[in-house]
């Protein structure tokens, strides 16, 4: 029959879960750590490629721009096409930076999350 003190073996048991649970953690690190490593790469690859696509969204939308103003100058658009014009010429220039920003706050709220494992 088993006479041990019920308060020592949950202690005992307290323990060996806290040491499993810190090597799980230890090794959910090692395992993450090559993830957090890509997220950076990929954090700075989409602000590299983000910069070129808003450049040439930018260039694209002022061009764009110059042509809906210099038509509605010589008085060859309407009203309406000309605000379509320029709502377009807004946007072309708008949604690529947008689009990085999101990106790039997805990629850091996910590496913030990894950060805190």
């Amino acid at each position: 029959m088993y006479s041990g003190n019920r308060t020592t073996d949950r202690r005992l048991k307290m323990k060996v879960l806290c040491v499993l649970g810190f090597v799980l953690l230890l090794m959910l690190k090692i395992v993450l750590l090559p993830v957090r490593a890509l997220l950076g790469l990929l954090d700075l690859s989409l602000e590299f490629v983000g910069k070129i696509v808003c450049r040439i969204g930018e260039i694209f939308g002022t061009i764009f721009l110059l042509i809906v103003v210099i038509s509605r100058i010589c008085g060859d658009v309407s009203n309406t096409a000309f605000l379509e014009g320029l709502i377009f010429a807004v946007l072309a220039a708008v949604i690529p930076r947008a689009l990085c920003i999101l990106g790039g706050s997805l990629i850091a709220g996910i590496q913030g999350l990894l950060r805190q494992i």
